[in-house]
């Protein structure tokens, strides 16, 4: 059941960050085809999403780290595995700073 907190939005946020922790496994492989889908999408539905959020004021945090997702894939097109796994560590930190008010 949702309510104040328990929002769709945080049921989508949980999931996609979920799926984006496949990049863990990803970025070692240097799989540049499934980081790209990966990337893609995930940063794509994160945006979209946002315009769900009850915490209006999260809202610009969500498209930062939306905004960090698509720039791992951006990365990974240069080839610049590097700063790929940097951007991946830069937003586990920030989604896990945010998670609580992702709502």
């Amino acid at each position: 059941m949702f309510d104040a907190e328990n929002t769709p939005f945080r049921l989508a946020f949980a999931e996609l960050t979920t799926f984006a922790s496949t990049l863990d496994t990803l970025l070692p492989k240097r799989d540049a085809k499934h980081i790209l889908l990966l990337t893609d999408t995930v940063a794509a539905d994160m945006a979209a999403d946002a315009g769900t959020m009850a915490n209006l004021s999260a809202r610009p945090e969500i498209f930062a780290l939306a905004d960090r997702l698509a720039a791992v894939g951006a990365a990974v097109r240069a080839e610049d595995w590097e700063e790929a796994a940097s951007g991946w560590s830069l937003f586990k930190v920030d989604a896990a700073e945010i998670e609580e008010r992702a709502f």
